[in-house]
């Protein structure tokens, strides 16, 4: 019992290392459309695109709506933020 919780732990640790090196990826692509936003004179602000991105991936998922929408919310904010601070 004890053993296979370990190796069951060791598999979250994998993945939840494979989540936050997606979200270093998500956001290195973030920093990139913030530059180019940047030139442009685009704003950072898109609610359209928001609301689309968090619509989509509800739609996809079996996962609670609401902890989607707040995970989301969480990754967007951080990708604003760092769109923000390349100024």
């Amino acid at each position: 019992m004890v053993k296979e919780i370990i190796n069951l732990r060791k598999k979250i640790n994998k993945l939840d290392s494979k989540l936050i090196k997606i979200l270093e990826k998500r956001f290195e692509v973030c920093k990139k459309i913030g530059k180019y936003k940047s030139k442009r004179g685009i704003l950072i602000l898109d609610k359209k695109r928001e609301k689309e991105i968090i619509k989509n991936l509800c739609e996809k998922t079996n996962l609670s709506r609401d902890f989607v929408k707040k995970l989301l919310c969480l990754i967007l904010g951080e990708s604003k933020k760092l769109q923000k601070n390349l100024k």
